[in-house]
């Protein structure tokens, strides 16, 4: 609360309208994770403390409220809001092929003859093996793991 008395008052006031947004923002952040954390109720976990996970609690509400004011937004003004928070958002992505040519090896391309597997394996090729890798670890059960893939894949299309 002094922390609020402090910004409220004593604080130089600045006139970037932009500015005195993302401060007020997290000024109401702020005491809404610490009321949380000291008036919400205990939950079933009590390692490594308490406080943590009425912490985390708090995070994942406030992520929630952020998601239903981003859902009542036209399209364009959550993308402008979007790229208030990272502003390299807005640029289109390179379009790569990955259906177009399958060969790993290309004999016509002597000087790089992987290029076709450098250019396919990326970030998202990746990510679906360390995902497939992990969830085979945790549920150890190849046809749930199967069904679970697959029902990413429809979800992703």
């Amino acid at each position: 609360m002094s922390y609020l008395f402090y910004i409220a008052f004593l604080e130089q006031s600045s006139e970037d309208s932009s500015y005195n947004t993302k401060r007020d923002l997290l000024a109401c952040v702020g005491f809404f994770l610490v009321f949380g954390m000291t008036q919400t109720p205990d939950g079933v976990f009590v390692r490594p403390h308490p406080t943590l996970w009425r912490l985390a609690l708090c995070f994942s509400v406030l992520y929630e409220i952020m998601l239903i004011y981003i859902l009542f937004q036209t399209v364009d003004d959550a993308r402008q809001l979007l790229q208030n928070i990272d502003p390299k958002l807005g640029v289109p992505l390179p379009d790569k092929d990955y259906g177009g040519s399958c060969r790993i090896y290309d004999w016509e391309h002597p000087e790089d003859p992987f290029h076709y597997f450098k250019d396919k394996m990326g970030f998202f090729v990746l990510s679906h093996f360390f995902d497939w890798w992990l969830k085979t670890l945790i549920v150890r059960d190849y046809w749930l793991c199967m069904v679970t893939s697959i029902g990413f894949e429809i979800l992703e299309y």
